[in-house]
């Protein structure tokens, strides 16, 4: 028996926790992409080369699930850093 895919969605995560985990309401909010407009525009416009590609680092699901258009991927190391998932 295969299990379905893992999938979560802000409608999901809301119905199994109606109740905000933080004491502020709007600590958990996701931001529009109107909201998000001016602080990317703000941050790509004092890139050094404008006209340059923009390489993003990926890891974990933006690896596998990006939200912007990819062009191409390249794999890369960083020495002596690892990540790990630890239920603790």
């Amino acid at each position: 028996m295969s299990l379905p895919p893992l999938a979560l969605f802000a409608d999901r995560i809301a119905r199994a926790h109606p109740i905000p985990v933080a004491d502020d309401e709007t600590a958990l909010r996701v931001l529009t992409d109107a909201e998000l407009a001016p602080g990317l525009a703000q941050v790509l416009a004092g890139r050094p080369d404008t006209d340059a590609a923009l390489w993003v680092f990926a890891y974990g699901s933006l690896m596998w699930s990006p939200e912007f258009p990819v062009a191409e991927q390249r794999v890369g190391h960083l020495r002596g850093w690892h990540r790990r998932f630890c239920l603790l």
